[in-house]
């Protein structure tokens, strides 16, 4: 048993953005896997270099859908308050958003179909954890990463 890591984090601003159509609904044998897989790499790499050139934080990617944060959330055990929140983090992450869209835009499926993102985004406390014994990973928790979750769907 190790010790529990985890604290509230005051005010943060999330992200979640779904990559449409979703590429794993697109394999059906092992030459589209291939085709697949490398265009969601491609994808996501994409994404992964205008999140870093916009300073936020990858949270995770499963499947179609790509969670990022602010940098607070790579900070979870800082001292920081709401009133202490740098405002310029939801400007940058709206912009980051239109960037993410025109990123995504710019790949096609196999089948020549453009890929869309769906984007929400939400402001407000949260709280991070180090979560479970094995492949142990930080989470994020709270009614500001279901917010965002809801408004991109």
């Amino acid at each position: 048993e190790g010790r529990f890591l985890g604290s509230p984090i005051p005010f943060i601003t999330v992200m979640v953005c779904k990559v449409l159509p979703s590429l794993t609904d697109m394999v059906t044998d092992e030459s589209s896997a291939q085709a697949t897989f490398t265009l969601m790499n491609q994808v996501v790499t994409a994404i992964d270099k205008a999140v870093n050139a916009f300073g936020m934080y990858k949270y995770q990617h499963v499947n179609n859908t790509y969670i990022l944060s602010c940098p607070l959330a790579a900070l979870p055990f800082s001292e920081t308050s709401e009133k202490d929140y740098p405002q310029e983090y939801l400007i940058q992450m709206a912009l980051l958003a239109h960037q993410i869209q025109s990123v995504v835009s710019s790949f096609q499926t196999p089948g020549g179909e453009h890929l869309q993102a769906k984007i929400g985004i939400h402001a407000g406390p949260a709280a991070g954890a180090v979560i479970g014994q094995v492949r142990r990973f930080y989470c994020l928790y709270g009614d500001t990463v279901n917010t965002a979750s809801r408004v991109c769907n």
